[in-house]
């Protein structure tokens, strides 16, 4: 449930025109993998390199942690 409200809140800023932040990305992996969401985990990932966003050590924590509570 965490994650689905993150993800809503998350979209709201796109609608918003809000620019999300590796900060805002980070929280959000984080909530994907406290809900074993590896998959969107991983997507978030992709999507930051796409707005040229640089992942920094807390990304590939959350998404390693996402993916072994995935069981990936």
């Amino acid at each position: 449930m965490g994650a689905e409200l993150a993800v809503q809140h998350f979209e709201s800023m796109h609608s918003q025109r809000l620019r999300a932040s590796v900060i805002s990305h980070n929280a959000l992996i984080s909530a994907c993998e406290k809900s074993k969401q590896w998959e969107r985990a991983l997507q978030l990932f992709e999507s930051m390199q796409a707005h040229r966003l640089a992942p920094n050590v807390i990304t590939y924590n959350g998404l390693i942690s996402a993916c072994e509570k995935g069981n990936q």
